[in-house]
């Protein structure tokens, strides 16, 4: 598990109300990508996904 660097707020499998993490907090693997996608993930500026070629 990664480690968020700002609050972020997901939906952890299984669930169906959003957890709230804070800075420090643990990041689900599940919620990795989404949390690297608005810059809430710990070197998410290495990470970026990349756009799928058309």
């Amino acid at each position: 598990m990664a480690t968020l660097i700002k609050p972020f707020k997901g939906v952890k499998n299984g669930e169906i109300y959003p957890t709230e993490f804070e800075a420090g907090d643990e990041c689900p693997e599940e919620l990795e990508d989404g949390a690297r996608a608005v810059g809430a993930l710990e070197g998410a500026e290495e990470k970026k996904p990349t756009a799928p070629k058309k």
